[in-house]
């Protein structure tokens, strides 16, 4: 569960997204790397969080079916809960 909320889509969460997009607003802030440094740090980042993309897609869809009891054919079968 915590996995797929750091990666939701819901608009207002604090996700693995957001804080990279609010990183990439503040590179003059960071003490340990260059501007440079830290936008070529983020770039690296958001390819990797692209590159798994199919991997978040099956953890949201078992989060949304099975544990968080969002999809209704799931909740309409309470033997295979």
């Amino acid at each position: 569960m915590a996995v797929a909320r750091l990666y939701d889509k819901t608009k207002g969460g604090v996700t693995i997204r957001t804080m990279l997009h609010d990183a990439a607003q503040q590179l003059s802030t960071f003490q340990k790397a260059t501007p440079k440094e830290a936008s070529e740090a983020i770039q690296k980042s958001r390819k990797r969080v692209a590159a798994i993309e199919s991997i978040l897609s099956a953890i949201r869809k078992r989060r949304n079916e099975w544990l968080a009891h969002l999809d209704p054919e799931t909740v309409a079968n309470p033997a295979a809960l």
